[in-house]
């Protein structure tokens, strides 16, 4: 019970100081970016030994994982194999923090915490997709309606999409947007872009969005009308979803009500009976 309960709360202190430094803005790094120091060499040399271990079900993570790196932006600039070494070492780091605190260095100790450490760099890798996603359809529906309007003044589709990234604040969507261009210099055509696009996103409401517009290039329809409805449609669903959110607030506020102020209420309420009988 001792080793659990300072697992837990060594868990819980390391998770919010991740949270707080998300909160103040600060930028938080999967994996070092610099080629030099020794962490990153360390992480290169776990990484090729992860190369090593073949499997259909490894093949599956890895490639589930790559997706999702690329969904914070980052999938060129770590493989899979590596976040696999970066997992790893949070594991070491947990064990050993977490041995030093319980004054134990015994099996039993590293088997609780290494699950801990492991599952730690996922958190982070999931809060950042969160975060980026969120970001991306903040922007969206202002971006769709700049895109609209350019096509309908006369704009190609390609030029609209070049006007939004030179008016557009740097961040996700003008990103995916500028390798959306990039993709269509290289040679591959709209369709094959923006379903790659799509899939680097990863978000319904743009895939929503992509497909309408393969599907008017290859019907070969004005894309002016499809943009107006497919910007209607985005406004609603975001509509819609703040409602949904709105509603589930008094739900999610019964946990902390049952876990934190009814206990406090029944103390101070029934505490003094209690307290009467018992002296």
């Amino acid at each position: 019970m001792l080793i659990t309960g300072l697992t837990l709360i060594f868990f819980s202190i390391a998770c919010a100081v991740y949270y707080r430094m998300a909160l103040r803005g600060e930028k938080i790094i999967l994996l070092p970016a610099g080629q030099k120091g020794f962490l990153k060499p360390l992480i290169k040399g776990l990484a090729r030994l992860n190369e090593r271990i073949k499997g259909e079900k490894i093949e599956r993570i890895r490639e589930n994982l790559k997706i999702r790196l690329g969904r914070t932006g980052e999938a060129l600039s770590h493989t899979p194999d590596e976040f696999f070494a970066l997992q790893e070492l949070s594991g070491i780091v947990f064990c050993l923090c977490g041995a030093i605190i319980a004054g134990s260095f015994r099996i039993g100790t590293l088997i609780v915490l290494f699950p801990f450490g492991f599952l730690f760099p996922l958190i982070v890798l999931r809060d950042r997709i969160r975060k980026r996603e969120k970001s991306f359809m903040k922007s969206l529906p202002y971006a769709l309606d700049l895109l609209t309007l350019s096509v309908e003044a006369g704009l190609d589709f390609t030029a609209a999409i070049g006007k939004i990234v030179e008016k557009s604040k740097e961040g996700p969507l003008s990103g995916e947007f500028s390798n959306f261009l990039g993709e269509l210099r290289i040679g591959k055509t709209r369709r094959e872009a923006l379903r790659d696009m799509a899939k680097r996103v990863g978000i319904s409401d743009f895939s929503s969005f992509t497909s309408a517009l393969i599907q008017a290039d290859e019907l070969g329809t004005s894309l002016g009308p499809v943009l107006r409805v497919q910007s209607d449609e985005l406004r609603k669903r975001r509509i819609l979803s703040a409602e949904k959110s709105a509603m589930e607030v008094p739900v999610k506020i019964l946990l902390p009500l049952i876990a934190f102020i009814f206990p406090a209420v029944f103390f101070i309420v029934f505490g003094p009976i209690i307290l009467t009988g018992i002296f």
